[in-house]
């Protein structure tokens, strides 16, 4: 399942609290997406508001017409806050998606010893 993409975002998040690391606060969910949206139709919208790092699409292939959602790594917060502001309750394939700070992030976490 691991793309470059994937790994490049995974190695660069090193904070879980959202204190100011770099990493912080770069990646986003976006959720009430089409389930016809490909993870290339988000790099594609969210590249006009920033860098896109990595981008995938999670879907339930067992349940048709589940809700589909995505997440998206931008290559800064500032760019990462840009894009909620653009794309929050806009429409993409006829739906109406949500953009929000990624609570947590989706690849594979490894603790870190706090200093």
């Amino acid at each position: 399942i691991s793309s470059n993409e994937d790994a490049e975002a995974k190695s660069a998040s090193k904070d879980e609290k959202g204190r100011s690391t770099p990493s912080s606060g770069r990646n986003l969910w976006v959720s009430g997406l089409s389930s016809s949206t490909r993870a290339t139709d988000l790099k594609n919208l969210f590249s006009k508001y920033g860098k896109v790092v990595g981008a995938k699409i999670v879907t339930n292939a067992r349940s048709p017409g589940a809700r589909c959602y995505g997440f998206v790594t931008m290559s800064s917060s500032e760019e990462a806050t840009k894009c909620i502001s653009h794309l929050h309750r806009t429409e993409l394939h006829g739906k109406m998606i949500s953009v929000e700070k990624a609570k947590k992030e989706p690849a594979g976490k490894k603790p870190l010893p706090e200093k």
